[in-house]
C-alpha cells in the first residue's frame, strides 16, 4: 500500500500559459466537476455528465478539454466567465489546455492502484457474480463523506474524488468487518 502524501489531501492546482501574460490558475476539485456539469450547455452547446467528461479527457475530445478548461479556469477565479473565457480561449494553444487538463484531472481523480484497492475492500464489488448496478458516482460520494465524516457543502466542493477516495479507503481500513475478513460488506459502504 502507498502512503498518501499530504497533497493528495487537497485540490490540485496547475497552471496554463505559465510563462506569458496569459498565465491562469487552474484548480481541480469537486467544484470544477459542478461547474463543467451545470455550464455545458453554455460552454459547448451541449449536456456532458461527470462520466462523459472523465471519459472525454481520456479520449481527448475537444469539447470535454475546453469545458474542463472554462470550469477550471472559474473554480480558481470567481470573477472568470464565459465572456472573459471567450477573450482567454486561442485555439494555437489547444495541445498547451489538453495537456493541463489531463494533468488536472490525474490529480484529482484516485490512482488506479487506490481504485483497485477500494475494489477490493468492497466484497460487492469485488464479486463477479454480484448484479452490475449504475452508481451515479456524485450522488454516492455525496452522501458517503455526508454519512461518514459530516463534511460540509463547502467541504466537498473543495474536495477531489482522490481525497473522497483516500478517506474511504481510511474508514473501510478500520470497520470491525473489514478486519474480520479483508472485505467490507454492502450494508458498510450503503450509503
Amino acid at each position: 500500500m502507498a502512503l498518501t502524501k499530504l497533497s493528495e489531501l487537497f485540490a490540485y492546482e496547475n497552471i496554463v500559459n505559465e510563462k506569458t501574460n496569459k498565465a491562469r490558475v487552474l484548480c481541480w476539485n469537486n467544484r470544477t466537476m459542478l461547474i463543467a456539469e451545470n455550464n455545458s450547455m453554455e460552454v459547448v452547446q451541449k449536456q456532458l455528465s461527470f462520466e462523459e467528461l472523465v471519459h472525454g479527457v481520456v479520449s481527448n475530445d475537444y469539447d470535454c478539454i475546453v469545458l474542463l478548461l472554462f470550469s477550471a479556469c472559474v473554480s480558481a477565479d470567481n470573477d472568470f466567465n464565459i465572456e472573459t473565457f471567450v477573450e482567454y480561449f486561442n485555439e494555437d494553444e489547444m495541445g498547451e489546455y489538453e495537456s493541463a487538463v489531463l494533468d488536472g484531472m490525474l490529480n484529482y481523480m484516485p490512482s488506479e492502484a487506490l481504485q483497485t484497492e477500494l475494489q477490493e475492500m468492497n466484497s460487492v464489488l469485488s464479486d463477479p457474480s454480484a448484479p452490475e448496478s449504475e452508481t451515479d458516482l456524485w450522488a454516492f460520494n455525496y452522501f458517503f463523506v455526508k454519512k461518514h465524516f459530516a463534511m460540509s457543502d463547502e467541504e466537498f466542493l473543495n474536495s477531489t474524488w482522490r481525497t473522497i477516495s483516500l478517506l474511504q479507503r481510511e474508514l473501510l481500513k478500520t470497520s470491525s468487518d473489514y478486519q474480520k475478513s479483508q472485505t467490507v460488506s454492502a450494508e458498510y459502504v450503503d450509503i
